[in-house]
């Protein structure tokens, strides 16, 4: 937030993460922990979070990196680490290809970030926050993008959490429309082939949906294909 406020009063420049991705487990030669499926769901809520604190723009580490040099950063597969040379076939790697991917096909550049509020959410459990006061541990994030031109709607939601928690999404501030659900949950965990689809179309103003345990949840009036492009301008 200093970033941010710091380049706001010097000319209003945008602020950019330029690299970020998870070290939970730690950093060896080969580790998967950068692509484990509960580094990307923390990569996912960072990205969310980080979005409401007016960050402009997030590079995960890396889309092409061998993954034998400092862990399994890479978001497709182009090295053959077991013959050290160039792969034959380039293929997605397992969790970081699809749930960065899931973020980034639906969010056009220059999209509004709308304010999205999340009530409830947290667990019994508290922490302590920087004046000692108990604060409850928030599991649910949440983060709306709305295209500069068409005005579609992005809403990503990370239950970050290992229960299901059932929640009621207000849509009432937005047009009456159709909207798509997507959810990679850990039915998706260490796949490497996939087809990232709407689950289901529905309507109407406070939908209610189940959010599964670490799982990355995206409702949106974009009806995206596995086999179409991403949203890039629009």
């Amino acid at each position: 937030m200093k970033w941010k406020e710091f380049a706001r009063t010097n000319g209003n420049v945008p602020v950019f993460m330029a690299e970020f991705g998870s070290f939970l487990f730690g950093i060896v030669k080969d580790t998967d922990g950068p692509a484990r499926w509960i580094s990307l769901i923390h990569d996912a809520e960072l990205v969310i979070r980080l979005t409401n604190a007016g960050i402009d723009g997030m590079n995960r580490w890396s889309f092409i990196n061998r993954g034998d040099l400092d862990g399994h950063w890479q978001m497709i597969d182009t090295w053959d680490a077991n013959n050290h040379r160039l792969a034959d076939s380039i293929t997605p790697h397992q969790n970081s290809y699809y749930v960065y991917g899931l973020i980034s096909r639906f969010t056009a550049k220059y999209s509004d970030v709308l304010k999205t509020t999340v009530e409830g959410g947290a667990d019994t459990a508290t922490f302590q926050n920087s004046e000692g006061i108990p604060q409850p541990l928030q599991r649910v994030f949440a983060a709306t993008f709305r295209s500069p031109k068409s005005k579609t709607i992005s809403l990503f939601i990370v239950n970050d959490s290992e229960t299901v928690r059932e929640t009621e999404i207000n849509l009432s501030a937005l047009p009456e429309q159709s909207w798509y659900f997507y959810e990679l949950n850990q039915t998706a965990k260490d796949k490497t082939s996939m087809n990232i689809q709407p689950h289901r179309e529905f309507s109407g103003k406070k939908p209610v949906i189940q959010l599964q345990p670490l799982s990355l949840v995206l409702i949106s009036g974009y009806k995206l294909m596995a086999d179409e492009k991403g949203i890039v301008d629009d």
